[in-house]
């Protein structure tokens, strides 16, 4: 737990860290039954400093960008993965794509 709390500095009233907890527990999982899957999807619906419930801080994008630059990850496109799952492309590294839903203009 002491490892969970110093990366994403847990709050136990704020549903975004606890959000956070639960994704970085499901990674750690992964790891500990050594899955294979090297290819995440990351979902965002809005950015902004208010305090919407869906929004992620500026702030905080750029440091999980930053986070996972450091660890190694490699951004690629939904059409590279369509392109691996097809056997047209291998995806060896950690990689990672970012969507955006809901069509906000932020």
């Amino acid at each position: 737990m002491r490892i969970l709390k110093n990366k994403i500095n847990l709050k136990p009233s704020s549903s975004v860290h606890i959000r956070k907890s639960v994704y970085l527990s499901l990674f750690l999982i992964d790891k500990i039954l050594s899955r294979k899957n090297n290819i995440f999807i990351l979902c965002y619906h809005s950015f902004s400093d208010d305090n919407w419930y869906y929004n992620v801080r500026f702030s905080e994008f750029k440091k999980q960008i930053d986070f996972l630059k450091s660890d190694g990850y490699k951004f690629i496109t939904l059409e590279d993965i369509y392109s691996h799952v097809v056997g047209k492309k291998n995806i060896d590294a950690p990689s990672v794509v970012i969507t955006i839903d809901d069509g906000y203009s932020n």
